[in-house]
């Protein structure tokens, strides 16, 4: 994900994309970009959840709620996967195509 620039150039000419490498920077800086994303909504997930029950909201905003809350639950997924990786699973990196048995 992070390259200088002469990395940059060289990629550009060989027109390949760079395999997917997670570190431990990497790991840190997506979680600090989710943490600060979800701290910016001034719900929780529990809230919305309430809220999208709630017969008292019009129809409208019933949708954008349950929007907001799908959001939240991405990010929060996210973050879940990030703290559970410990850098010593190649699967997440090096993912190889299953075979379709007949």
């Amino acid at each position: 994900m992070r390259m200088d620039k002469a990395q940059f150039k060289k990629l550009q000419k060989s027109e390949k994309f760079p395999e997917p490498k997670m570190n431990l920077d990497i790991k840190q800086s997506l979680i600090q970009l989710f943490e600060k994303r979800l701290a910016m909504y001034k719900t929780s997930i529990k809230d919305d959840d309430e809220i999208s029950k709630s017969n008292n909201i019009s129809l409208r905003i019933k949708y954008i709620i349950v929007m907001r809350l799908g959001e939240k639950r991405i990010l929060q997924n996210l973050l879940n996967n990030l703290n559970d990786w410990n850098g010593d699973d190649e699967r997440e990196t090096n993912r190889k195509k299953r075979k379709i048995k007949d």
